[in-house]
């Protein structure tokens, strides 16, 4: 009985990071063509970028946790105190209630499912324990991790976000930390389908569960990042949507930028992916001013990234050893067509075990036959299709060691985290055939 009353406070813990520091009801938010999840989905990744700043300070989690709630909590009254009922409307109630529902049935699921693959064994769990047992980021270099623990180039902002919403819950146990991956993704979904032009909240909602039957797999939640990512990347495809097709982007240009800081601390495939739709905004409608104050703040939170792995003495090159130029150079004919033959065989293999991946590709190609002169508003998508293909191709073809076994430990999961960018194709296609400008 306690489990479920730990949940359901987590869940409201969750849920109070897209309410503050922005009222989601306030009307003066409509003079930037918002929306309310909208408003939700950018408090959150503040929110978010402001744990990972708190992360990086000598800061036991123990030492903040109580203040970092009681902020939270008057901060949420001092703004909400006037419209306080509005969480009683019934629309509002019956999105809050779905989201719940799907997070209280994936959650046992994953509360019942507690066994850790490998990638987490390694790497995560070990991280997770510095945090966990109160140690500060400027610590993880001085614990021996061996030949494997890979401590010295891995971000650490997931295992942190693991470590403190375990610490904050009301039963200090590791499974209730991942749950906070559970509702990024749910969140995330939900956010999506808010773009749909579907009028009626029921098939919205049903849209919703459709996606999250696709894309659940415990594997994802187990501790691993890349459920992180792939949320990431939903999030922030609404928003390069919108840059693309709206005249006021301001919002959603400052939603990108914080969305790309938490990819370049998240993975180190972060910093790829952020460049990746860095490439897709230089090629969106945007000034070219606005272009470039972006590649700039990109650069500046990677050198900042760069100075603060400097200072704490951890690698600032992803995977040191597996990728050296006097190797590549002296590549020979044979193995690169091996390599080839073998990326292309599992990149296709991985792809058609994929449900959502399936369905995306089909609606991309359906796209270009039914947009016609209107291409220019979804090309975000094929740029991000062909450069990540570039991406895969250039990191398994390199690495000095066996390239088979390595695609088959990762491919899956850089697949998986991708696809997240992608669902909005899904959701362009539909808006389209329902004859309606979105």
């Amino acid at each position: 009985m306690f489990e479920l009353v730990n949940i359901l406070f987590i869940f409201v813990t969750f849920l109070f990071l897209t309410c503050v520091p922005f009222n989601i009801f306030a009307d003066n938010f409509n003079t930037l063509q918002s929306n309310f999840f909208k408003i939700k989905s950018l408090n959150l990744i503040i929110n978010l970028n402001f744990l990972l700043l708190i992360s990086l300070l000598p800061i036991t989690i123990s030492q903040i946790k109580s203040y970092i709630l009681i902020f939270y909590f008057v901060f949420f009254i001092l703004i909400y105190w006037k419209k306080i009922f509005n969480f009683l409307n019934r629309d509002y109630l019956f999105k809050i209630i779905t989201l719940f529902v799907i997070f209280f049935i994936l959650a046992f699921n994953i509360m019942y499912n507690l066994e850790f693959k490998w990638h987490t064994q390694i790497y995560d769990y070990l991280r997770y324990l510095v945090f966990f047992q109160d140690g500060v980021y400027s610590e993880l270099n001085s614990y021996n991790w061996g030949k494997i623990g890979s401590a010295h180039f891995h971000p650490h902002f997931g295992q942190y976000l693991w470590a403190f919403f375990s610490r904050i819950s009301l039963l200090n146990n590791e499974i209730y930390g991942r749950l906070f991956h559970l509702f990024l993704y749910c969140f995330s979904l939900l956010f999506l389908v808010q773009q749909s032009v579907l009028t009626k909240t029921t098939i919205r909602l049903i849209f919703f569960i459709a996606l999250v039957l696709l894309t659940y797999d415990y594997d994802f939640f187990s501790g691993t990042q890349e459920i992180l990512i792939f949320s990431f990347l939903v999030l922030v495809s609404v928003n390069i949507f919108n840059i693309y097709n709206k005249q006021k982007y301001l919002l959603d240009l400052c939603s990108c930028l914080l969305i790309l800081n938490l990819l370049i601390w998240t993975k180190s495939e972060g910093f790829i992916y952020g460049f990746i739709l860095i490439l897709a905004i230089f090629f969106s409608p945007i000034l070219k001013k606005d272009k470039f104050i972006v590649l700039s703040i990109y650069l500046a939170l990677n050198l900042f990234k760069y100075i603060i792995f400097e200072l704490n003495e951890f690698s600032s090159v992803a995977r040191p050893g597996l990728y050296t130029i006097d190797y590549i150079l002296n590549m020979d004919l044979g193995l690169i067509l091996l390599r080839i033959k073998q990326i292309i065989f599992w990149l296709i293999y991985y792809l058609s075990v994929n449900e959502i991946w399936i369905i995306c590709l089909i609606s991309m190609m359906l796209l270009i036959f039914k947009l016609k002169n209107s291409f220019l508003n979804y090309k975000f998508l094929y740029i991000f299709l062909f450069v990540n293909i570039l991406f895969i191709f250039a990191s398994y073809m390199f690495p000095t060691i066996d390239t088979g076994n390595y695609i088959r430990a990762t491919l899956n999961r850089e697949i998986f985290s991708t696809s997240g960018f992608f669902i909005i194709a899904i959701i362009i296609y539909t808006n389209l055939l329902l004859d309606k400008e979105y």
